[in-house]
């Protein structure tokens, strides 16, 4: 048996991983609280997901080990309003037997280093207020609790609540080296 850990690859995702990316869904949807969702999305609908993150402050990257996708994070629109433009939602998962590696760490810091050149003021979480480790994961990373909704979600035969949790970015004017003007005009 191999006790040397596999060595980790971390890229841009491309539209050929959305099946990947959908297996690693498949398994927290159906096995944990993590997503509400109760069943994965279709593989057209995943592939159309990893294109709407082709913008600077929308990164998609996936950690792959032993010629497999092990893991992705993302960062992704927290509302589809213009005015929100600035802050982004972000996700990070990796699949179980990856866990403990500093894997979920590395995605972690390559879509917050992204967002922060990208210009954004703020990366939202939104966890399931059960989901402790996770919720320790994101304040290791500077996040802090800004809101709770209790009782909004059905998920596993109960009521969820969930927390939201902000990560500031950027908190000074904008360094030009950033983009913010670039994002601003291609936004108007």
């Amino acid at each position: 048996m191999n006790s040397n850990p596999p060595e980790v690859m971390y890229r841009k995702a491309t539209i050929a991983d959305a099946a990947s990316l959908r297996a690693i869904m498949e398994y927290f949807i159906s096995n944990t609280t993590a997503s509400w969702r109760y069943q994965a999305m279709d593989l057209r609908s995943y592939q159309n997901w990893i294109e709407a993150h082709k913008r600077p402050d929308r990164p998609f990257w996936v950690a792959e080990a032993d010629h497999e996708v092990v893991g992705y994070s993302c960062l992704s629109d927290f509302r589809n309003i213009e005015g929100y433009w600035p802050c982004a939602e972000n996700s990070v998962y990796v699949k179980p037997e990856y866990h403990g590696k500093g894997i979920g760490r590395k995605l972690m810091q390559l879509i917050l280093d992204d967002g922060c050149q990208a210009g954004l003021r703020a990366v939202i979480a939104v966890i399931d207020s059960e989901n402790i480790d996770s919720i320790k994961f994101h304040q290791y990373f500077g996040f802090y609790q800004c809101g709770l909704m209790k009782n909004i979600g059905w998920k596993r035969n109960s009521w969820r609540s969930v927390v939201f949790l902000q990560c500031d970015m950027n908190q000074e004017s904008p360094d030009p080296e950033c983009g913010i003007e670039q994002i601003i005009l291609e936004r108007k």
